[in-house]
C-alpha cells in the first residue's frame, strides 16, 4: 500500500527537506503541503491523508490548533509534530491531544524518514 503525507509549515526550507526525505520512501504516494491552518482545511477536505506532519508555528491558528481539529474531525489520521518547541509542555500537551510523534526539527529531524518508515510497517503489519 502507498500512503498520502500532508505537511503543514510555513517554512519553504522544511517543506522541500521533508518533500525530498518523503518521495524517497517507496511507501509514500503523494506529499502535499500547506503554509498555514486555512491552507491545511482545504487540502483536508480535498484529499485523503494517513499522516500528517505539522508544525506548531504556523500563520492563522496554531498547529496545536490543527492538531486538533485534525483529532476531533479525521479521528484515524496520523500526526507527527515537527517543531522547535522542544520543551515538555508542548510535547505533553501534543501527546494529550494524540499527537503519534513529536519531533525537534534541531535534533530529530533525521529521524523522520526512520519514523515515518516504521509507522507505516506497523500499520501493514495489523492489517
Amino acid at each position: 500500500m502507498e500512503y498520502n503525507v500532508l505537511i503543514v509549515d510555513d517554512s519553504k526550507l522544511i517543506v522541500n527537506r521533508l518533500i525530498d526525505v518523503l518521495k524517497e520512501l517507496e511507501c509514500i504516494s503523494f506529499v502535499s503541503a500547506a503554509n498555514s491552518y486555512t491552507e491545511a482545511l482545504s487540502l483536508l477536505e480535498m484529499q485523503r491523508y494517513h499522516l500528517a506532519i505539522l508544525d506548531i508555528n504556523i500563520p492563522g491558528k496554531n498547529g496545536i490548533e490543527l492538531l486538533n481539529f485534525i483529532k476531533e474531525n479525521y479521528p484515524t489520521l496520523t500526526t507527527f509534530m515537527l517543531t522547535n518547541q522542544s520543551g515538555s509542555y508542548y510535547r505533553e500537551m501534543c501527546k494529550k491531544i494524540g499527537c503519534n510523534e513529536y519531533i525537534d526539527k534541531s535534533n530529530d529531524f533525521d529521524q523522520i524518514p526512520k519514523l515515518v518508515r516504521n509507522y507505516f510497517e506497523a500499520v501493514m503489519t495489523n492489517q
